[in-house]
Formats: structure tokens, C-alpha cells, sequence
């Protein structure tokens, strides 16, 4: 009669074998899942911090090239806070403010862009409301309405980025970055050109890379400082003839000419007042001459040129 089939099963070694190949291949589905999940958090965080980044970018971006047109377009510029006047395209002007200016502040405080309204319906504006703060009292209800130092549950003071790390030295003429503006001009009232750098990352202490964006704006409706140029050739006989035709306006605007034997002289002072002069000097020698000239949003620039009359 045929024997039973064998049925002794696995060895101790075989099982044990057998549990040590599983851990492994557990072990290593598990550490690759667990590569996966990082990877894919750090992407989201990075993701996060490119939004919010992109986000304040474009919302300064659209503020700044807004701008109303005005002899003196930014009227605050530092590295973390600026100030300028644009206009509201979503509000029908009122009263005396018959452009519907309004003036927009963004500033730095804590790693937060905050930005502030002031509005009007007077003319001409008010004066700018405090900046001592960030975010500051005094400025107009609306985006945002009020914001208080520190927070208050209360507050409707929306920050447009949050988790900013730019490493700041608070100087008009630091680059871009570390500062979060950077101008063109350190005076303000010669500012043609902001650039706007943000760096974000919110993760700081996780393994995520900080986000950076960057964009330059060129302002719009800037009334640029007319160009002052001229030659000055002598004749003889102490005549002296005197030529502005170089000198230009880049608006295109028509230039007013005056002629000084002395810097920035008065009205009362000028030798002349059209383009060209034909001067007649009272003795020979090196002389000096003076040419300032105004475009038609009153803004002045100075040349001067020395020659020796004969």
C-alpha cells in the first residue's frame, strides 16, 4: 500500500529565511514611500511659498503700474516700505478728487507685506498718514481696513505675503535682493524703476528651499527730468553765441530757457530767455555761463559751460 504524501511542512531555518527576505522587502517599500511623502511635502511646501510669493508679486506689480501720472510719483522709498499714489480703476471718483487717486503703502514688518489705502475726496491730497509703523494708523478704511501693532482678533488688516525671509539691511540703496524694494534713484522723487524681490519659505524648519521671485517695474506716466544742453562758442568782439537747441524734454513736452552768469539764477538775474542768445560780454576772459531749463510738469535741470571771450 502507497505511503502517505509528505507532509512535514517548513523548517525553523526556512521560516526564518523566509520572515528576514519579507522584512527586507517590507523595509524597503516602506523606505521608498517614505522618500515619496517627503519628496512630495517638500514640493508642496516649496509650491507654497512660490504661490505666495507669486501672488504679493503681482499684486505690487499691478498697484505700481497703476501709478497716476505726477511730478513726483513714489513718495517713500525704502527697503521695506514704499508709498506712492495710483489710481483706482473700481472706484467712481467723488468730490474734488476727480481722478480717483489714491495713495498705497507696502511695508515689511515680522516677515509680513502688509499693505495699506489712504483715500480721498478732497483736492488738493492729504498728507501721507503715518509710516512710523507697519502696519500704521491713520490710513483710510478699505484693503486693509484697520490694523493694529500688535495684532488684534478684531483686525480686518489682511497681510498680502506672509513667511518673507529676505536677509534686510534697511538701506534705499541696498540691491535686490536682500531688500524687498530697490529703486532706480535713492531719492524718492527720481524714482523711474521698482524692483520687487521676495524671498519665501513656509517651511523655514523643514527641508524646503526658500522660493524667490523677482520683477521690475518701469513706471508709467513718469514725467522725467528735462534734458539741459548747449554750446557755447565765441565770436569776438565779446559776443558770445549761446545754443539750446540739444537741450530736450523725453515727454516731448516744449521747454522753458533761461540764462544765468550765476547757478540757478532768478528771474531777475537771466541774460536771456529763448533758446539761442546772442550775448555781448562786458570784457574779455574766462567766463562762465548757465543754462536752466523747465518742461511743462516744472521740473528743472542745469548745464553750465566755460569759454574765454575775446
Amino acid at each position: 500500500m502507497r505511503g502517505m504524501s509528505n507532509q512535514r511542512g517548513f523548517t525553523t531555518m526556512e521560516l526564518l529565511m523566509a520572515s528576514t527576505l519579507f522584512i527586507l522587502v517590507l523595509g524597503s517599500v516602506l523606505t521608498m514611500m517614505d522618500s515619496f511623502w517627503g519628496t512630495n511635502k517638500i514640493n508642496e511646501q516649496q509650491n507654497q511659498s512660490q504661490t505666495q510669493a507669486r501672488q504679493g508679486i503681482d499684486r505690487v506689480a499691478t498697484d505700481l503700474r497703476s501709478i497716476d501720472g505726477q511730478s513726483q510719483l513714489i513718495e517713500k522709498a525704502t527697503a521695506t516700505d514704499i508709498v506712492f499714489k495710483t489710481a483706482d480703476p473700481f472706484t467712481t471718483p467723488s468730490g474734488a478728487n476727480a481722478d480717483g487717486e489714491k495713495r498705497v503703502r507696502y511695508c515689511l514688518a515680522n516677515g509680513t507685506l502688509y499693505r495699506q489705502e489712504q483715500t480721498w475726496t478732497t483736492s488738493p491730497a492729504p498728507s501721507i498718514p503715518s509710516t512710523v509703523n507697519c502696519p500704521d494708523t491713520g490710513w483710510s478704511t478699505g484693503l486693509p481696513t484697520t490694523c493694529h501693532v500688535p495684532a488684534q482678533s478684531s483686525d480686518t488688516c489682511t497681510p498680502i505675503v506672509t513667511n518673507i525671509v529676505n536677509p534686510l539691511n534697511p538701506s534705499p540703496s541696498t540691491s535686490c535682493p536682500p531688500a524687498i524694494f530697490c529703486y532706480d534713484s535713492a531719492n524718492a522723487a527720481s524714482v523711474h524703476q521698482v524692483t520687487v524681490d521676495l524671498q519665501v519659505n513656509t517651511a523655514p524648519s523643514g527641508r524646503a528651499k526658500l522660493a524667490e521671485l523677482q520683477t521690475s517695474v518701469t513706471l508709467r506716466n513718469t514725467d522725467q527730468p528735462p534734458v539741459a544742453s548747449f554750446f557755447a562758442l565765441p565770436t569776438g568782439n565779446l559776443h558770445v553765441d549761446l545754443d539750446a537747441s540739444n537741450a530736450y524734454d523725453p515727454e516731448g513736452s516744449p521747454l522753458t530757457y533761461r540764462w544765468c552768469l550765476v547757478t540757478q539764477c532768478t528771474a531777475a538775474q537771466a541774460i536771456g530767455t529763448t533758446s539761442t542768445l546772442d550775448y555781448v560780454a562786458s570784457g574779455t576772459g574766462s567766463k562762465t555761463f548757465y543754462l536752466d531749463v523747465w518742461d511743462a510738469g516744472g521740473l528743472m535741470t542745469e548745464a553750465s559751460s566755460t569759454v574765454t571771450v575775446s
